[in-house]
């Protein structure tokens, strides 16, 4: 199952050489993405921009893209919004390569797990052909209100993490905003840059 900074992100690359892949996507707007990696610091800010730079490794055109950003001399936050948003492009890019190769593909988003666990995580189950990863309906909540980005997992508020959301909007009203607009256009192929970034498909982060 893949989803933003999830740690199964690094094998990305190699999935497409798997004869019977099967993928399901968790899929995140760019703001819950970004709000999500403020609201989980230093941790998991550097989880995902060790991320990108694993994959950059293996790409001449994320290495160019990621110079760009840095060419633009960012404040401190709105650098790292704009690499974390390039962090999201590329795994999106390479998702939508792979799924092309795949035998079975469900995405989903992360309202309908959040909306609906039962039916999401039943589907997801079915799609990747395992046994239901629960017994109990009760045990089901208690792992989706586990964090598991955290070393001491804690209990999930909706309400908390409503109130942290507004008070970064809030606080990085400017820097997310940029972040954003930037996010929309490269994933819109406005700029050739990021249009070959992403059209290069699955053939991006071939070692």
């Amino acid at each position: 199952i893949i989803k933003p900074s999830n740690w199964a992100n690094t094998l990305l690359a190699d999935l497409g050489v798997l004869p019977d892949l099967r993928l399901v996507q968790i899929s995140s707007d760019i703001e819950s993405y970004l709000c999500a990696h403020m609201r989980g610091g230093k941790p998991r800010i550097n989880y995902s921009l060790k991320l990108l730079n694993h994959l950059a490794q293996a790409s001449v055109s994320i290495n160019t893209a990621i110079t760009e950003i840095e060419q633009m001399k960012l404040p401190v936050m709105a650098n790292i919004f704009h690499l974390l948003a390039l962090c999201l492009l590329v795994q999106e890019a390479e998702f939508d390569a792979n799924k092309e190769q795949a035998r079975i593909v469900l995405e989903l988003n992360k309202k309908d797990l959040m909306r609906n666990p039962e039916s999401a995580v039943n589907r997801a189950a079915k799609a990747l052909g395992i046994a239901k990863p629960y017994d109990t309906q009760e045990a089901l909540q208690h792992t989706l209100r586990i964090n598991a980005k955290m070393d001491k997992p804690a209990s999930y508020s909706p309400t908390e993490e409503g109130l942290q959301n507004t008070w970064l909007k809030r606080e990085y009203r400017a820097e997310l905003k940029a972040a954003y607009l930037w996010f929309e256009e490269q994933k819109a192929g406005t700029s050739p840059a990021y249009a070959h970034l992403i059209t290069r498909g699955r053939h991006l982060l071939k070692r």
